[in-house]
């Protein structure tokens, strides 16, 4: 006598949860769901048993879902901060990782705005409220304010990474406004220096990002120059900040495949090129313009 278990291991199967199949949320960092969001029809075509809600978060409630254990995955614009990477060790637990792109933060004013260029001493001195940019720029009519998207924002944990000092300084020199657009609506206005990501500013022809001329960390000086992917691919601009999937479980789950998909799929890949990211696993052709 043979017994078929045919129909019952196929709804088993569409039961399971496996790298291209089932159903969960991600949340995504808010300053880059739209890129994400853009490529989820690529996603959802290439899957169709694969069901993935993108939900949009600011980084810091992304990363609380994450450590509650409310959601299996985020995707935020940031490395941990200090008090998230000591709650990990003091668990003894970790998150799988997966670094999808990069992007660049940026310090934008509009396009008529009096000066373009600063440099990283200028810069630190005006962030840490020890001289102000009007000292150095006389061009400058009247102190602008850093407009700041929100004390939750990945914005503001990059600037902390990059200026300490910003901690201690910002209720003298910055505002915090949570809509990116109302953001951009003040910085238009000519008085102010908004904080954002180059994938956002550079879709905005009013706008324009300060060129930063720095030293390196081999002790070589980088001048000023466009604030272009370009540069950030080749490690020329300061202010490079990494997209990371965090993964709750170290396996081979739905969170994994959609993570790893959206890392090194080609059609992915152009999808967020194209909205201004810059996959880690994609190739690329720098071509130096004169």
């Amino acid at each position: 006598m043979l017994i078929s278990c045919e129909t019952n291991d196929k709804q088993s199967d569409s039961t399971i949860e496996s790298p291209l199949r089932g159903s969960d949320t991600v949340f995504c960092d808010e300053s880059i769901y739209t890129c994400f969001n853009n490529a989820m029809p690529v996603y959802q075509k290439a899957f169709p048993d694969a069901h993935i809600t993108l939900f949009s978060k600011n980084a810091r409630s992304s990363m609380t879902e994450l450590f509650s254990e409310k959601t299996k995955s985020i995707i935020v614009a940031r490395n941990y901060l200090p008090d998230e990477d000591s709650l990990l060790k003091q668990s003894g637990n970790s998150f799988q990782k997966i670094h999808i792109a990069n992007d660049g933060l940026v310090f934008f004013v509009s396009k008529d705005y009096p000066i373009d260029t600063i440099n990283m001493n200028q810069l630190t001195d005006y962030i840490s409220g020890k001289i102000r940019l009007s000292m150095y720029f006389q061009k400058i009519n009247s102190e602008p304010m850093l407009l700041i998207p929100g004390a939750q924002s990945s914005e503001y944990a990059n600037a902390i990474s990059f200026f300490s000092q910003l901690l201690r300084s910002a209720k003298n020199i910055a505002k915090f406004i949570n809509s990116r657009d109302s953001i951009v609506f003040e910085v238009l206005k000519g008085k102010s220096i908004g904080l954002g990501y180059l994938s956002y500013v550079q879709k905005n022809p009013l706008l324009k990002s300060f060129r930063i001329g720095y030293i390196d960390s081999t002790g070589t000086r980088i001048p000023p120059q466009i604030v272009h992917q370009g540069f950030i691919i080749q490690k020329k601009y300061p202010f490079g900040i990494p997209i990371i999937a965090y993964l709750k479980e170290k396996r081979q789950n739905l969170p994994w495949g959609f993570a790893t998909f959206m890392e090194k799929d080609p059609q992915i890949q152009k999808v967020l090129l194209d909205c201004g990211l810059i996959p880690v696993f994609a190739k690329y052709n720098l071509i130096q313009e004169d």
